[in-house]
């Protein structure tokens, strides 16, 4: 293959045979794909990105269709990447959503199938990268169809900035359409095939369903009526989705979900240079936040978020206090510096106070280093030492983590 930075600008010129090019290098994977991850750094995060969910039969490759049509209808360039599952069996997948792409494709679209591979989730591996490359060649709407998903599928939410759930009538009882699990994930609800019968009762249903944030602040999520066959309701829909980005944008949430993107890519998947590596990741441990002052940066976490403090602990051989604050499944490491010479000094010193690390859970920090350094992965510790709380961590440079400085993490 032709040298990933030289493709990626060929890529970027908005050449669809070398976008084609490098979404296969990152299907690949390996060390084609490590680089081309290296050079996409900085080149990311301007492209809204959609995800477009829902069961079997809602009607999600018609509505991405239609959507693309009216995007382009507004001088919008718009890549698409949908998933579709894989047989069990073969391996194989039939693809069928390129098979449902009506329109004509001008030069301002980009298409791209893949199979899940059996990967769960409503994704696929590669979807992420994809994702990257389409943003970094300069796409203004990136749109992700996920297969057709049940109630556990709902990968997406670490991919997209907005998810569209889909909703159609006819598809089981009033209960079945607002069971845990997939309704939380929708920023926008929509009932499409709403000229069905049943149409008014499904949209009713779920807007009776839906209460605000716990805080009672926060609005319901919209519910909008569409049918995409006959082309009813889309410009709502669109409406409603350019508000819905104002919004995140605005309150600076687009950024927290941006971030746990990142977070959500090292989660699932770790994968470098050589492939996917083949340690147990239990979760993200951490995120760790570099600040200036620990206690006066705390009182956004314990005030106004809620978050209740598990304690100050200085690491001498680190030379930094840290504030641990418990956030669902990992926490928030809040990292101020006891040296001027500190690691955590030298960053804010070099970028300004923000996220300074991610870490990883892993069960065997001895094994994963060790499988990471025979991948060729650039290690900053070859060998774990001591952090905070007693565990046994590693960092992995940031030159092979997309940017990211990444720890590892075991506890007992």
């Amino acid at each position: 293959m032709e040298r990933p930075e030289n493709l990626l600008k060929t890529a970027q010129t908005g050449d669809k045979r070398a976008i084609s090019k490098l979404i296969s290098a990152v299907e690949r994977g390996g060390t084609d794909a490590a680089a081309l991850s290296f050079h996409m750094q900085g080149k990311t995060g301007k492209a809204r990105v959609i995800g477009i969910t829902g069961p079997p039969g809602a009607g999600k490759s018609t509505l991405v269709n239609k959507l693309v049509l009216l995007y382009r209808e507004r001088g919008e360039r718009v890549g698409v990447i949908a998933v579709d599952p894989s047989s069990m069996f073969t391996g194989g997948a039939i693809l069928g959503d390129r098979v449902r792409m009506t329109g004509d494709p001008d030069e301002g679209v980009f298409f791209r199938s893949m199979g899940t591979r059996g990967v769960l989730g409503g994704l696929s591996e590669a979807a992420r990268g994809a994702v990257n490359i389409l943003d970094s060649c300069g796409f203004d709407v990136i749109i992700v169809e996920t297969v057709g998903v049940g109630q556990s599928e709902i990968e997406i939410v670490n991919l997209a900035d907005i998810v569209l759930l889909l909703a159609v009538p006819g598809l089981g009882d009033d209960i079945q359409s607002i069971k845990a699990g997939l309704l939380e994930i929708g920023d926008i609800i929509v009932v499409n095939k709403c000229d069905l019968p049943g149409g008014d009762r499904v949209a009713t249903e779920l807007k009776s369903g839906l209460f605000p944030a716990p805080d009672g602040k926060g609005d319901k999520t919209p519910v909008v009526m569409v049918s995409a066959e006959t082309n009813s309701g889309l410009s709502d829909l669109i409406e409603v989705l350019d508000g819905r980005y104002k919004a995140l944008k605005s309150s600076g949430d687009i950024n927290a979900r941006r971030m746990m993107r990142v977070a959500g890519a090292h989660r699932s998947t770790l994968i470098f240079a050589g492939g996917a590596i083949g340690m147990k990741c239990l979760n993200i441990d951490h995120i760790g936040v570099a600040v200036k002052n620990l206690e006066e940066a705390a009182k956004l976490y314990t005030d106004i978020l809620g978050i209740k403090s598990a304690g100050i602990e200085e690491v001498d051989e680190q030379k930094v206090k840290v504030m641990f604050l418990p956030c669902g499944d990992c926490e928030f490491e809040l990292l101020e510096s006891t040296s001027e010479d500190g690691p955590v000094a030298v960053f804010i010193e070099k970028f300004g106070e923000g996220v300074q690390h991610i870490a990883v859970r892993v069960d065997d920090i001895d094994s994963a280093i060790s499988q990471l350094k025979n991948r060729g992965v650039r290690m900053i510790d070859e060998t774990p030492r001591y952090g905070a709380g007693g565990a046994r961590i590693a960092f992995v440079h940031p030159k092979s983590t997309n940017g990211v400085l990444l720890e590892l993490c075991e506890r007992n």
